[in-house]
């Protein structure tokens, strides 16, 4: 039986988070991981809160601003400025002991692994086969070196190259001077001191000449029901690392600390040392003060002798408790239930800490990582509730009753508005007042603080269990749907952030009403006028984007039909409502088949490829307050236009000015008032990384990094001091040749009209690539911040994301590049080699037939909050940007094939559209104490409702509950028994009488904790011994073992798997993603589809396969594993092999498929597609077809 698992929703929950210079050293963003997703977050002050949004009316938002995927969890993080980068590096960890360094790369918009550290050779694991050890990175405050505790027992020390170095250091370093990183070694911690066992955690500390690495361990262990006779078993041990002489010697140790200390934080300067966290108490270290510790409950006494003070008002416990600092004495600690305290560090005159302050200021989500971001932001990331951005402002108190206030104390304010520096710069002002004693009994400010939310990142993890159904409300067109319509409910979340989560991908329209219009193909919503005009030309466009105002609704509606049309072939009218202000008569020798606006521009293409662009002039020139003015624009006319669109651009990122543009060239640039360009045919320049990136001539072009790019450009406003920035025009131009242009169309609006063509760029394609039908470049997201462009070539759908790039600094070239989004639209029709526009006349050239231009891009500006592109076609799908920047894909198939859609804002039918369609438990006791549980079974009885709530007519009637002799751990049925898990026998039960009698029972291995059944079969899982399948025979009354798993495995969830008439059994196990499942069995396939939740919030899809499907799809998984580079550096094969800790003598069965490296197959260009299927003997088309019927398959959710 052979499968794919394909990743139908990535994971969701959080588990670490940084603030760091990801981008660039300009700006700090917020890099979260959680499993195999890494986010980088923009903290955006400005942002705008969408009409359907119920915030507060907060403008900080997170805007995400980049992500990817690793095949493999990450499982600790770091960054680090390595010596002369423009950025921060990232140091990421992977099970069992891998250490890869990567860093942004602006020139492809993506990740670049720096370094590689592999540590696990067998002989590092001293012979353990099991490993539970994580990976923990740590990276020194002054950026010096890294460390990675590996197995539990070693140390590997990463150094760094710092251009600080002295120069007898740098005479060491030898080749080292060329890469930024100096050989890691290892240190074998038990070689230092050989207690140092069971490390609980580790920190680099604040002011030391060298990097010094404190260690929290316990060598000699103890539990709560031992702290009678062994107490006070935590130690600590300080070593200060020589990274040129290798050696590490201890500096300062400390041993009896309570037992139950779980976490360190180093404590910034001036202060210094080291706050430990336990269970019960608090303890402040440092190296030459007596140690301070407080109780925070009453469990302290009696088991620990480390003295500590009684804290007043406190009664909490610090287990699971996650803490950042917010300056440099004060802390925000959120506890295992979410409550939010800040603690501040009381320090007296000589920087000791003489007490501790704990003020509760709020009750928050479960946290597992917390960050502080910029002054006055605290992020919380979370893997059981939703992430949240917080604001806290502090309100100032009393000074301590016993200090003098002398204007002194004004400077030992906490400096929250200062950024918390690495460097000890910002402190040598403190440093001076406490050298001189200006304090000499000054307290600490104490201040209190209030957080309040102001954005969320949604987490629908851990999933607990799930459950698959047909939607509770569906517009009565899609009742009788064929296919089914699905929607997945579980339980997510944990404890008080739990909830009820359902879950759907696909789009299903409330239809408000539904008409037939015969041989209508196409439409177009126009505003009504009340304040603006509208153009009129070869295809009515809706108004482009305006400043808000509620006057936008939509009055008129424009049909294009097979035998009438109100689109005009031969000239251009502009209407105002219904009256014509203008008409113009345009010959261009062959009628207008498509036209593109962009408010003050149109631009109109003819069907033999010739283009003119009309401005609208508001003057009164002839009588007349609005008219259209002809610009012809300079195009070079080598090969005919087939396709174009316009572009305005708000925020300045197309542009062909480097940003270090000399002021020389501004001024000696902006007296000319013709415009003079060199164009330049770069067929034959485009290098290989150009090829790699941007693949070849299908994804259309490449801004040349080889040729210079020489064209005047009078920009008025090229200040770059300016804060507005002035729109520009663009309109983008593919060549029947597959030459892609950019030309800007304006320069700006005070210039005379000659000025048409600015600013072109091209590149051609090698090789016979299919054409381009349609090209659209659109702007979305916040404040239109995020250009994509989409094209439609042949049978597939490419879209890529604009970000600014200048490779050339003082060359004249567009400072964008574009990078391939991966998108799962599935633009073949089934089974039909003719596209859509062609199939409705086999003679029927694109440009003849009025049918043969359809836009199936159409852009949208507000549809209930949101702006972005509706994708009309075989599979229609919904592109929007949410408010937090993240793209999203979403079909809408439930209504087949979409034709047309437009943009419909009205009274009946607020911020809506239109569109045309193809027809038209049990509680733990000591262990002593025999478990028991109890079996209830219950009727549902209808009642009579309470007034005024229908929901109450049914009730539980019990009809059985009695205590059983064992833990009841689970239930399921057989032939119309129940089937129960008692301990460890198995029972099968009859109800008769309202009550059970005993039909059979059988012995199974350690604890079932699930059990499922089909016919008389019964899957039967156990948490440690794999599964097990049983038959109940109904004519002698018995329950007899059929198979069992000879491995064993730790099996989280079973469910049974069918592939006509195959039936699978499908367990999944801890070692690979734990999860629960739901099955759906499609009516017209005889295959089930396995969906799959997962405890990190992730949601997968299992399906079933031919194995002649299987045997190519593992050969391309196979030529793709080594084809491509990974983020990362790791290896997609060992990050989905089944692990087993014990070795057995047969091997991994093979026979699922990773869905989500096949896929990146979809994202290759057309050369490199064609170069990796002949290599495994086959053709392009057959494997995307292959994909997309696995897609076509899937699509239920």
């Amino acid at each position: 039986m052979y499968a794919v698992y394909r990743q139908a929703h990535p994971p969701t929950g959080v588990e670490f988070s940084m603030y760091c210079n990801f981008f660039s050293n300009a700006e700090r963003n917020l890099v979260v991981a959680g499993t195999s997703q890494l986010y980088v977050y923009r903290l955006n002050h400005d942002s705008e809160v969408p009409s359907h949004a119920e915030g507060k009316g907060h403008k900080e938002k997170l805007e995400l601003v980049a992500s990817f995927s690793f095949f493999g969890n990450v499982m600790s993080m770091a960054s680090v400025q390595l010596a002369g980068a423009k950025r921060d590096a990232l140091l990421l960890s992977f099970k069992d002991a891998k250490l890869s360094v990567v860093e942004y790369d602006p020139g492809t918009h993506d990740l670049k692994t720096l370094s590689l550290h592999y540590f696990e050779e067998p002989e590092l694991k001293d012979g353990f086969v099991q490993n539970v050890h994580i990976p923990k990175v740590r990276v020194d405050p002054d950026g010096r070196c890294a460390v990675m505790l590996i197995y539990g027992t070693r140390l590997v020390v990463l150094p760094f190259r710092r251009e600080t170095l002295t120069d007898e250091h740098e005479g060491v370093m030898g080749e080292g001077q060329k890469s930024s990183f100096l050989p890691s070694y290892i240190i074998d911690v038990r070689e230092l001191d050989e207690k140092l066992l069971n490390i609980i955690d580790m920190q680099f500390l604040y002011g030391y000449y060298e990097p010094t690495l404190l260690i929290l361990f316990e060598p000699n262990q103890t539990w709560p029901g031992r702290v009678a006779v062994r107490q006070d078993t935590c130690s600590i041990v300080a070593i200060s690392l020589n990274i040129m002489q290798k050696v590490h010697p201890v500096i300062w140790s400390l041993s009896n600390l309570p037992f139950d200390c779980t976490q360190a934080l180093a404590v910034p300067k001036p202060i210094g040392g080291v706050v430990i966290f336990a269970v019960n108490s608090l303890l402040y270290l440092n190296q030459s003060v007596p140690p301070y510790g407080v109780s925070l409950n009453s469990l302290t006494t009696g088991t620990t002798v480390f003295p500590l003070r009684i804290q007043d008002g406190v009664k909490i416990t610090l287990d699971c408790a996650q803490a950042a600092f917010i300056s440099y004495d004060k802390m925000v600690i959120s506890l295992k239930g979410g409550e939010i305290y800040v603690l501040t560090l009381i320090t007296d005159g000589m920087r000791s800490v003489r007490s501790f302050h704990f003020d509760k200021a709020a009750a928050s989500v479960l946290t597992t990582c917390m960050i502080t971001m910029e002054p006055g932001y605290l992020f919380l990331g979370s893997r059981l509730g939703n992430s949240l951005l917080l604001k806290y402002t502090e309100k100032l108190q009393e000074p301590p009753v016993n200090v003098a206030k002398d204007p002194a104390d004004k400077q030992e304010e906490p400096p929250v508005k200062k950024k918390r520096s690495e460097s000890s710069g910002n402190w040598d002002e403190v440093d001076e007042i406490e050298v001189y004693g200006s304090e000499a009994q000054s307290g600490t400010q104490l201040a209190t603080y209030s957080f309040e939310v102001c954005d969320s990142i949604l987490n629908i993890g851990p999933c607990a269990n799930a459950a698959m159904g047909e939607p509770a409300f569906l517009s009565e067109e899609f009742q009788n749907s064929p296919e089914p319509d699905l929607e997945i409910v579980v339980c997510s979340g944990y404890g008080k952030n739990g909830a009820l989560s359902v879950l759907q991908k696909s789009i299903r329209p409330q239809v408000v009403t539904t008409f037939e219009l015969p041989g209508c193909y196409d439409m177009w919503t126009v505003i009504s006028p009340q304040k603006k005009e509208e153009v009129s030309g070869a295809e009515k466009e809706s108004s482009p984007p305006e400043p808000e105002d509620d006057g936008k609704r939509h009055g008129f509606l424009i049909l294009s039909r097979e035998d009438s049309t109100m689109v005009s072939p031969l000239g251009i009218r502009l209407l105002e409502g219904v009256n014509q202000l203008h008409f113009i008569p345009v010959d261009l020798g062959s009628p207008i088949v498509h036209c593109a606006v962009a408010d003050p521009y149109v631009v109109i293409m003819s069907a033999e490829g010739q283009v003119t662009m009309f401005v609208l002039k508001s003057d009164t020139y002839g009588g007349r307050t609005h008219r259209l003015t002809l610009q012809k624009p300079q195009l070079h006319h080598q090969s005919k236009v087939i396709a174009l669109c316009v572009y305005r651009d708000v925020r300045g990122m197309f542009t062909t000015e480097s940003k270090t543009a000399s002021s020389r060239d501004e001024f000696s640039l902006r007296s000319h008032s013709e415009v003079e360009t060199v164009i330049q045919d770069i067929s034959n320049t485009v290098d290989d990384e150009e090829e790699m990136l941007y693949g070849d001539s299908s994804t259309l072009f490449s801004p040349s990094k080889e040729e210079p790019r020489r064209s005047s450009l009078p920009l008025a406003d090229r200040d770059p001091h300016q804060y507005k920035v002035e729109p520009t025009h663009w309109c983008v131009l593919v060549r029947e040749n597959g030459a892609m242009e950019r030309v800007l169309v304006d320069s700006s609006f005070g210039q005379p009209a000659a000025q048409g063509d600015a600013k072109k760029e091209e590149v051609t394609r090698q090789g016979e690539m299919p054409l381009v039908k349609e090209v659209l470049l659109v702007a979305l997201g916040n404040r239109q911040s995020r250009p994509y462009l989409l094209v439609h070539v042949d049978q597939e759908l490419l879209i890529y994301e604009a970000f600014s790039h200048d490779s050339q600094l003082g060359q004249s070239n567009l400072k964008v590049r574009f990078k391939k989004v991966p998108h799962n639209i599935n633009f073949r029709e089934k089974k039909l080699k003719l596209s859509k526009k062609k199939s409705e006349s086999a003679g029927g050239e694109e440009s003849g037939g009025a049918r043969g231009r359809v836009a199936r891009f159409r852009y949208f500006e507000d549809i209930y909050g949101y702006s972005g592109v509706f994708i009309c076609g075989p599979s229609p799908h919904w592109l929007l940007v949410t408010a937090r920047g993240a793209l999203r894909l979403h079909p809408m198939t439930i209504d087949g094939l979409i034709e047309s859609f437009a943009p419909f804002h009205n009274v009946n039918c607020p911020k809506g559209f239109l569109y045309f369609n193809r027809q038209v438990c049990g509680a733990r006791l000591g262990e002593e104490v025999t478990c028991r549980g109890r079996i209830l079974i219950m009727d549902i009885i209808e009642v009579v409702p309470e007034p005024g709530q229908p929901l109450t007519k049914n009730k539980f009637k019990v009809l059985y509950e009695k205590e059983q002799k064992g833990p009841v751990t689970a239930l399921c049925h057989c032939h119309g028994y129940l089937v129960s898990a008692i301990g460890q026998k198995i029972f099968l039960w009859s109800l008769k009488d309202n009550d059970l009698t005993g039909m059979a029972f059988i012995d199974t291995q350690l604890y079932i904790h699930q059990m499922i059944s089909v016919k008389n079969f019964i899957l039967a899982a156990d948490v440690m011994k794999s599964i097990s399948l049983l038959r109940y025979q109904e004519e002698s009354k018995t329950l007899s073992l059929v198979s069992r798993d000879a491995k064993p495995l730790e099996v989280y969830s079973v469910d049974f798997m069918v592939d006509t008439d195959q039936l699978g059994f499908l367990g999944r196990f801890c070692s690979f993603v734990p999860c629960t499942l739901g099955s759906a069995r499609p009516p017209a396939r005889r295959r089930g589809i396995m969906e799959a939740t997962t405890l990190d919030g992730g949601i997968g899809l299992l399906l079933p396969m031919l194995e002649k499907t299987y045997r190519r799809l593992l050969m391309l998984q196979n030529a793709l594993t080594t084809m491509l580079s990974h983020h990362a550096g790791l290896n997609p094969r060992a990050f989905r092999m089944l692990h087993v800790d014990r070795r057995i003598l047969q091997n991994a069965v093979r026979n699922i498929l990773d869905g989500e490296l096949l896929s990146r197959y979809l994202y290759l260009s057309a050369m490199e597609r064609s170069e990796l299927a002949k290599k495994i003997g086959t053709t392009p088309d057959i494997i995307l077809e292959d994909l997309l019927e696995i897609d076509r398959v899937t699509a239920h959710f």
